[in-house]
């Protein structure tokens, strides 16, 4: 026979604890002391001073079939726990466990709460059986991990019972509950996620797939305001829709009352369900399920379960509450870890004198004097005063090519961004009409050459010095049209990058002389073009530096200093008067970097007062509008 420590010390460690109720599966004593001993080890496991096993005998009679920790109480407080247990008979066989909050004077407990658990059995021959004990309730979560722990244990009378009859031949420790599989399965996926929305997302579509829910949405306090954030099978949704503000409402009923509410109720109660009855009569949906997710006893969020056509079992009400007090911890851990740094920071800062603060206005105190300290800190304090500009990176390799004569497109070589050698072929103009025009001045000149022979032999002077002036003539024409057949071919006059001048525009259209075809840049050389604002252009100074920053890669920055100052103003659209600061790049030129990049540039100028840095824009203001 199997030997468990039987000993009363309720001090016993959480390790021993479990490898008893272990050794309890195949336990071969007599069924009395098996019972004596289950129920000790349950009411260790489970923190209850008390534990008692009732049987079922007929449809209304239970009996007592085994009882622990009533050794130093008299018989009526016994029988008192009996008639607690036995109101919950009903409840515990329809749905398989059952709670409620109890008062009994013979127990020191501050929030006692009564749970019992329906015990397995092998089929409907055998008598229905349950336990019951009683605990000091500490929060839901103590609740609801009570509960799971009982319903864990709850097949051991029956694996004993098997063992002993001869029917358990195979594994001695059956399946867990499909109650604490969901939870650990749920769980499991959870802890798999570093991101709160993600992790919310996944919740809420989980319930809505193994509760059979039309939808399930949950809702997070942000400043004390419950905001929907994620709805099952719906990645996006807009927060401005009716249907969204009615959510919201019942998310505000639910936790502004901390109570689970399920809208219409079979039970009538005190609780307030003004904002459920109205969203079930706008979605038309048969019963709704609220379950406010409780950090410390403080709501911190709502999850609501909708069904459409069939209403939820007393059984899925309490897996939903069990689910979500499970659940609750690891997504506020998540949503903690999801702000940004300074949110962490000054959430754990706040905790943190919280301690050693009045637990009231806490924040507000503490924010109080950390400005009157940063406003002395102002007064006598310094710092290195930058002046922000806008800008971009320009470069003076820059090549046009334009039409040489009016023409046609005949091919192009390249598109924008392609990058090109000197002398490579980019454009073909048409040539054709060049070509035919060259074959004509061609024969003009053999046919005024053939004509001044011809007046020379005849002695006709004259008409011989007009055919070779003629000749003169179309000999110059000659080279004007295989000037043009050589232009007609464009070739890039330096190295660098199309920037302008795309294949698919330019193809087959008319062009006229002079008109830009290709504008070509060379990324090398760049410097930056920064607009200075014509407030603070009296603060720069030609060899002042600074950092700069590019829109396209805003976490890195680059040095610069001031070279040149353009003295005159120009007038921008959004800025109005600024002046145009040329600046050296301190670093070589990156390969991605292209001309006309937008920056982002700050001037160092020099060590100011931080007072006056905060407010020297308003007191000019205020001088230039008052005169003073």
């Amino acid at each position: 026979m199997n030997q468990i420590t039987t000993h009363q010390d309720e001090s016993l460690d959480a390790l021993t604890i479990l490898k008893n109720i272990k050794l309890l599966r195949n336990f071969e004593g007599e069924e009395e002391k098996f019972i004596t001993s289950f129920l000790h080890y349950l009411a260790l496991l489970c923190s209850s001073p008390i534990a008692i096993y009732m049987e079922q005998e007929s449809k209304d009679k239970w009996i007592l079939n085994g009882q622990y920790g009533f050794g130093h109480l008299d018989e009526e407080a016994l029988q008192s726990c009996i008639n607690l247990a036995l109101p919950l008979s009903n409840r515990i066989l329809k749905n398989g466990f059952s709670y409620e909050k109890i008062s009994v004077e013979w127990l020191n407990m501050n929030n006692s709460m009564g749970l019992a658990v329906k015990l397995d059995r092998e089929d409907d021959t055998q008598n229905d059986s349950f336990l019951y004990i009683i605990i000091d309730q500490k929060s839901r979560q103590h609740l609801s991990d009570t509960m799971i722990r009982m319903m864990m244990i709850g097949d051991i009378p029956h694996s004993y019972k098997s063992s002993k009859n001869g029917i358990l031949t195979s594994t001695p420790t059956p399946p867990l509950p499909e109650l604490s599989s969901d939870i650990l399965e749920i769980l499991s996926l959870l802890l798999h996620q570093d991101k709160f929305l993600l992790a919310s997302i996944l919740l809420v579509n989980e319930i809505a797939t193994r509760f059979e829910c039309s939808q399930v949405s949950m809702g997070w306090a942000n400043h004390e305001y419950i905001e929907p954030i994620a709805i099952s099978h719906i990645e996006k949704f807009d927060k401005h829709t009716d249907h969204i503000h009615n959510l919201e409402s019942v998310y505000e009923e639910s936790g502004d009352q901390n109570e689970e509410i399920v809208c219409p109720e079979e039970i009538p109660s005190d609780t307030i369900t003004f904002a459920h009855e109205n969203y079930l009569k706008q979605t038309g949906i048969k019963q709704l399920c609220s379950i406010p997710l409780r950090v410390d006893d403080r709501v911190i969020g709502v999850i609501v379960c909708e069904k459409q056509t069939n209403t939820f079992e007393d059984e899925e009400i309490a897996s939903l509450i069990l689910i979500t007090n499970h659940t609750v911890s690891i997504l506020n851990q998540l949503n903690q870890k999801d702000r940004w740094w300074g949110g962490r920071v000054l959430l754990k800062f706040k905790n943190y004198l919280a301690k050693f603060l009045t637990p009231e206005q806490t924040l507000l105190k503490f924010s109080a004097i950390i400005f009157s300290l940063l406003f002395l800190y102002s007064l006598i304090g310094t710092l290195e005063y930058k002046i922000e500009a806008t800008g971009n990176l320009e470069t003076d390799n820059i090549a046009f090519l334009s039409a040489p004569f009016n023409s046609f497109v005949y091919e192009v070589k390249v598109n924008e961004g392609d990058k090109v050698s000197k002398n490579d072929t980019l454009l073909i103009l048409d040539q054709e009409e060049l070509y035919l025009k060259e074959s004509e001045t061609l024969a003009d000149i053999h046919k005024y050459k053939s004509e001044s022979q011809k007046a020379r032999a005849e002695g006709k002077l004259a008409n011989m010095r007009i055919a070779l002036a003629k000749k003169e003539q179309s000999e110059a024409s000659l080279q004007r049209v295989r000037y043009h057949i050589q232009k007609s071919i464009l070739k890039a006059p330096i190295d660098g990058i199309i920037v302008q001048g795309d294949k698919e525009d330019l193809l087959g259209s008319p062009v006229n002389k002079g008109d830009i075809l290709f504008n070509i840049a060379n990324p090398v050389e760049l410097y930056l073009k920064l607009k200075i604002s014509e407030s603070d252009i009296d603060e720069i100074k030609v060899g002042q530096g600074g950092l700069f920053t590019l829109l396209s890669s805003p976490d890195v920055f680059y040095k610069f200093t001031i070279e040149k100052i353009i003295p005159m103003a120009e007038i921008d659209k959004v800025e109005g008067n600024v002046f145009v600061v040329k600046a050296l790049i301190s670093t070589d030129a990156i390969e991605w970097w292209r001309p006309g990049m937008s920056s982002v540039a700050k001037v160092e100028v020099g060590e100011r007062n931080i007072l006056w840095i905060l407010t020297h824009d308003l007191i000019d203001f205020l001088r230039i509008y008052f005169w003073i």
